[in-house]
């Protein structure tokens, strides 16, 4: 809902698409936070807007956890396909964009991946960037569910497991 209420709608070519602001606008009036005149002027679909939700994050191993969140941030980026035409991005930030839609970056790129979408979005859309996380502790409570279904003391391997994971968790 924060999504759809922030994030400033756009067409496939990267430009504002009216008519889904007009479809969300009059959606949103009908809710109590449409009477509010100067929040819906002030923050409606005024923001580029990163939504990235962890509760598909689940594996047995970390390269599992690894490759899910390989996937999700691919998926982000790819919706931004438009920066490839964007006359405000240069040419360094469209070929670190490459990367990202051609799956062919690494594990620093990929901790950094929010931070590298964030600037290219503000520097297309010259706004800050609203950057929203749902379910981040998905892949760390599985394991722990894991655990307890196997009622068992966790084995070293399941605490090296759970450090990666968190590890690379952290920078989300």
């Amino acid at each position: 809902m924060l999504q759809y209420f922030f994030n400033i709608p756009v067409q496939e070519d990267g430009r504002f698409d009216e008519e889904e602001r007009s479809k969300r606008h009059q959606i949103l009036s009908q809710l109590k936070i449409g009477t509010q005149q100067e929040i819906m002027e002030g923050y409606f679909g005024q923001y580029p807007v990163i939504f990235i939700c962890f509760k598909d994050i689940k594996g047995v191993t970390y390269e599992d956890i690894e490759a899910a969140i390989r996937d999700l941030i691919y998926k982000l980026y790819a919706a931004h396909r438009y920066f490839l035409r964007s006359d405000k991005l240069d040419d360094i930030q469209k070929e670190h964009f490459r990367k990202f839609i051609t799956k062919k970056f690494n594990l620093s790129e990929l901790k950094d991946s929010l931070y590298s979408l964030s600037e290219m979005l503000f520097a297309h859309f010259g706004k800050k960037v609203v950057i929203l996380i749902d379910e981040y502790d998905t892949p760390k409570n599985d394991l722990y569910a894991k655990k307890l279904a196997r009622e068992g003391k966790p084995s070293e391997e399941d605490d090296l497991y759970l450090e990666k994971i968190l590890l690379l968790l952290e920078v989300f």
